[in-house]
């Protein structure tokens, strides 16, 4: 049991550990290709099984783009994921009304357009 604990714990800090490192990784990417760090962050932390740690970490780091990615990276990766295996496993008629397309395509324009300067929340530092 004693073992067990040291062990959980030990795991713990090495993810800590590593997730700061990811975080920092991240952001020397986006610097060094003069990219948004939000873009990296959404690509990159969006396939990683650690991005919860590392959103949170960016976050108590004040890295709210990178944060922000992480999180809507991950969402994205894991809906087309769980919906596609679903799909291969089970398959089923899907039928989208055209609305629903129209729909879709307002609403990501809507979502670029919020994003396209960074300035994605009133209490972002990247507010303006």
């Amino acid at each position: 049991m004693l073992i067990g604990i040291v062990l959980l714990i030990a795991g713990m800090a090495l993810v800590l550990w590593g997730a700061d490192r990811f975080t920092d990784g991240a952001i020397r990417t986006a610097a060094r290709f003069s990219l948004s760090t939000f873009y990296v962050g959404a690509v990159v932390s969006g396939f990683e099984p650690e991005n919860l740690v590392t959103g949170a970490a960016a976050a108590v780091d004040s890295l709210d783009q990178i944060a922000l990615g992480t999180v809507i990276g991950s969402s994205v990766f894991l809906l087309t994921a769980a919906l596609g295996l679903t799909l291969l496993l089970v398959p089923m008629e899907v039928r989208i009304p055209r609305e629903g397309a129209l729909a879709m395509v307002a609403s990501l324009a809507l979502f670029a357009g919020t994003l396209w300067d960074g300035a994605w929340a009133p209490w972002s530092s990247s507010w303006p």
